[in-house]
């Protein structure tokens, strides 16, 4: 069976892969912080009675709760990816490598989805800004 790579470049997958499981924990950590500071923010709000209202806000809110998932999901997909080709090159099964490209491509969808959601937020926001304090 063929080598799939090099050795220097089988050393950098593994760099990589131990990188991600650091760049996991640290989305998971941030992921929560968020989740808490939206939590509390929101009830400060309600507590002060200014809750924000309107359609804008509720939205952007909701795309701040979902951005948070989709990072975790994004960077666990780009985790089994470095971890499966790890274990190819490791094992030397060209097979399992290309199956890890899956998880390669699904988190650049997850990439996209999160853009998109981003600029859906970024919108909200100002249009919510813009509709309280009009020029």
């Amino acid at each position: 069976m063929r080598s799939l790579c090099s050795r220097k470049g089988a050393k950098y997958l593994v760099k990589v892969y131990r990188l991600t499981v650091w760049i996991l924990i640290g989305a998971v950590l941030v992921s929560l912080s968020t989740m808490g500071f939206l939590l509390v923010q929101q009830m400060a709000y309600l507590k002060s009675g200014a809750a924000p209202r309107g359609v804008f806000m509720s939205v952007y809110l909701l795309c701040s709760a979902v951005i948070t998932v989709l990072s975790i999901v994004q960077i666990s997909f780009y985790f089994y990816f470095t971890r499966q080709c790890k274990i190819s090159i490791e094992t030397r099964q060209t097979e399992l490598f290309n199956q890890s490209l899956k998880w390669l491509y699904r988190n650049s969808v997850m990439t996209f989805i999160e853009v998109v959601v981003h600029i859906i937020s970024i919108v909200c926001y100002l249009l919510f800004i813009f509709s309280k304090y009009p020029y």
